[in-house]
């Protein structure tokens, strides 16, 4: 879905026979994570934690707004609700991290 601020850059109506961009084409900035694609150097160290935001939908719709990857600890503040969210952790106990909507 649309958010207030987006538009479509391309008509929605397609010719007979054609597929619309948004049925065909999806571009992403980053490769398929752990794929031939997916080759950059980056794990050779990981933080302790990494904090996220901007992509507000996922914690809704899978309920969850941590993760783990390998040693790191991955949280996300981001929230689609009036609330504002706001992840409180220890570093030295990064594994107690709780979210807050105020």
């Amino acid at each position: 879905m649309l958010k207030d601020w987006e538009r479509y850059d391309i008509s929605r109506h397609v010719d007979p026979g054609c597929l619309s961009l948004e049925e065909a084409l999806f571009l992403f900035h980053a490769p398929p994570y752990r794929t031939s694609l997916d080759q950059a150097a980056l794990h050779r160290r990981q933080p302790l934690v990494s904090l996220h935001g901007h992509v507000h939908e996922p914690s809704r719709l899978s309920g969850s707004w941590r993760d783990r990857l390998g040693r790191t600890y991955c949280y996300s503040a981001a929230w689609n609700g009036p609330e504002l969210a706001v992840v409180r952790f220890d570093l030295e106990r990064p594994a107690e991290a709780e979210r807050l909507l105020l």
